[in-house]
């Protein structure tokens, strides 16, 4: 019986000893460090408990937390039943001392309150809170602390004040409502509903000018979202702006990221797009499409009337990036484009349909075919004229059939594009993507010049075919072969500047082709120096070998001096000089046997069609000038050299008859009045 004395005493020390312990102010105060340590270990931050208080039935307990957070928890428990019902109050001043916990950057304030009631196994948490100045309930329950089941009702939460909390830019502001319950959050098994919809919201335009470069404009907008979480997540969300309407529907099963969502875009003012894309638009544009498969493969189809096209394209993505691109463009109205792209209108009419079959989107791995086809273009020539100040042929048309492959970083082009002017067969264009190049051979075939009348400033007549080479890098690079006249014209251009290399081109032809007096006949050869930015040219021809054919000046001098101007074959002939913008100064020198012709002056207004020219000659012991003037067609040709040759003769004939009969005196008084 002592003994059981004794035992019964020592548990009651012990049950005395722990009441005290834990029941007691005493035993708070010895305690409270203890609890304070472990708080501070669980948070990776300083604490002080400012307020303990322990008894058998009831607990009350204020933490500070780094200084700067306050934290109260207070209300009664059941020893016996194991359960309890307590309230708590959190003032987070200063949420930034959470980063670490959160392993995200908090910055801000936070007030929440309200109850903990339950047992160990069940907990039930109801509280309130104005974060982000909203009006937010919370429900959370907890089993086996596991999280249950949440719900969420959010009352006109300050997007921006959310933002800021997470240390992100406001780069968008309105008011977020938002009502949500989830009782699953197994990615296997989810359950629960979320919806909410945005008021008021604004696009922060000067951060996303600064941050990402787009200058748009102000732009409003509401939006309304759903989503049922049920294994899968179904969605709906509408986006309605002053810049643009979004609406998509879809299922999200996110164990394996598998989507599955229809979407339209709808802009009705492209206009203000301007800001944000750097050019103008205008018009509207409406898009929609889906998007179907997980992140290891995808497939996105898209359909739009862009341009009053019939447009349907679909890409392929691998983790959620293009892959492939295959579809068509139908009946896509090339008026309309330069409409939408803010160009004059330089089409009437025209229409294009493309075929795509792109295997690889790859930058360095393209992989792929693009067949274009452009009918019925008509050119708008008013608006061609009044920006370029250039004439075209009445009703010029235009069509093309182009097909384009891609292999790695080249786009090679071949087809034809044919026109009312000319036709022009592209054996090869090739770009180079990643040297920004294009190496272009080509040939250009006019079957009748005279189509290029407007173009030219003037009449032509004949054909040309032109053998082309270009390549265009930093620097646009153009040589060309051209089988014409008889001869051969080679050009080379680099930039500005153009030399042409001219072959045995048979002069008779070329002024029969620019509807001149065929005058003379023979071969040409030299070089024409052309720099178009200073709009001026540097010209030497070489004639020699050639002779005149029948014309006014030949005429004149067969009258004059019996000269048979067509019988003189010219060993030395050279034609030099410049032309600036429509005026030419020539030079001219030419050599026969019996006779040599020099420039005085020689200026052709190209574009008035006028001649201003005086032509020496010499020939036998004969010097006098011959005048050009006029219309470049036909020319005035007038020389003083029959009056000269007249006023010989009567000199001869006096001198014969007279003789020795007539004076000194006299001699000299008449050969004075024969000069005029």
């Amino acid at each position: 019986m002592k003994a059981l004395s004794y035992i019964a005493a020592f548990f009651a020390f012990i049950f005395i000893s722990v009441y005290i312990l834990l029941f007691t102010s005493i035993g708070n105060t010895l305690i409270s460090p203890y609890i304070n340590d472990k708080i501070s270990q669980a948070l990776n931050l300083p604490t002080k408990i400012e307020n303990f208080r322990l008894s058998t039935s009831k607990i009350a307990l204020a933490v500070d937390i780094d200084g700067k957070n306050k934290l109260l928890v207070a209300g009664k428990y059941s020893l016996v039943n194991l359960d309890f019902n307590l309230i708590y109050d959190v003032a987070f001043n200063d949420i930034s001392s959470f980063s670490k916990l959160a392993k995200q950057p908090l910055q801000g304030n936070l007030n929440t309150k309200g109850k903990i009631e339950g047992n160990l196994e069940n907990i039930l948490v109801k509280g309130t809170s104005d974060i982000a100045s909203s009006d937010t309930k919370y429900q959370i329950t907890l089993n086996n602390n596991t999280l249950e089941n949440i719900q969420l009702v959010m009352k006109n939460g300050d997007i921006s004040g959310l933002l800021y909390m997470i240390k992100q830019k406001p780069i968008i502001k309105g008011e977020l409502n938002i009502n949500t319950e989830i009782s699953s959050f197994d990615p296997d098994n989810l359950l629960g509903n979320i919806n909410g919809y945005v008021s008021n919201g604004i696009f922060n335009t000067e951060i996303i000018k600064k941050d990402f470069k787009l200058d748009i404009p102000q732009t409003r907008f509401i939006s309304k979202f759903d989503a049922a979480l049920n294994k899968d997540v179904t969605y709906n969300v509408n986006f309605d702006s002053t810049l643009a309407k979004l609406d998509s529907k879809g299922k999200i099963k996110a164990q394996n990221q598998e989507i599955k969502s229809d979407f339209s875009l709808f802009i009705s003012k492209l206009e203000l797009l301007e800001s944000a894309i750097g050019m103008k638009l205008k018009g509207k544009l409406a898009l929609n499409g889906n998007i179907a498969g997980d992140k290891n493969e995808a497939l996105l189809t898209l359909k739009s009337d862009l341009a009053n096209s019939d447009t349907a394209l679909k890409v392929k993505l691998k983790e959620f990036q293009p892959k492939s691109l295959e579809g068509k463009i139908e009946k896509l109205d090339l008026s309309q484009i330069l409409y939408m792209i803010n160009q004059p209108p330089y089409l009437k009419k025209g229409l294009l349909d493309m075929e795509l079959d792109i295997k690889s989107l790859e930058k360095e791995n393209l992989k792929g075919d693009i067949k274009t086809t452009i009918a019925n273009i008509l050119l708008n020539n008013q608006t061609i004229k009044k920006q370029f100040n250039q004439e075209l042929p009445k009703n010029t048309t235009l069509s093309a059939d182009l097909l384009t492959k891609l292999d790695k970083t080249s786009a090679l082009t071949t087809g034809e594009i044919n026109s009312s002017i000319a036709n022009i067969l592209i054996k090869s264009l090739a770009y180079d993507t990643k040297n920004n190049s294009i190496d272009a051979k080509s040939v250009l075939n006019i079957e009748n010049l005279s189509t290029l009348e407007s173009l030219a400033g003037r009449k032509l007549r004949g054909n040309a075919q032109i053998n082309i080479a270009s390549l265009i890098n930093e620097n646009f690079t153009l040589n060309s072969d051209t089988d014409i006249l008889e001869g051969h014209l080679k050009t080379a251009t680099l930039n500005e500047k153009t030399d042409i290399a001219i072959k045995d081109i048979d002069v008779s032809s070329a002024l029969y082709m620019l509807y001149y007096p065929q005058v003379y006949s023979g071969k040409g050869n030299g070089t024409i120096n052309i720099d178009t930015k200073e709009e001026s040219a540097q010209f030497n021809i070489d004639l020699k070998n050639g002779h005149f054919e029948e014309n006014e000046l030949t005429l004149l001098l067969a009258n004059a001096l019996k000269l048979d101007l067509t019988n003189e074959n010219f060993s030395y002939a050279v034609v030099k000089g410049t032309k600036k913008k429509d005026i030419i100064d020539a030079d001219i020198t030419m050599e026969s046997d019996n006779l040599k012709i020099s420039t005085k002056r020689c200026v052709i207004d190209t574009k008035k069609q006028i001649i201003s020219s005086v032509l020496a000659f010499k020939y036998r012991h004969y010097d006098f000038d011959v005048v050009i003037k006029g219309d470049l067609k036909s020319p005035k040709v007038s020389s003083k050299i029959a009056q000269t040759i007249l006023k010989e003769k009567a000199k001869d004939k006096l001198e014969k008859n007279l003789g020795d009969k007539l004076g000194d005196d006299v001699k000299g008084l008449l050969q004075n009045l024969l000069k005029f």
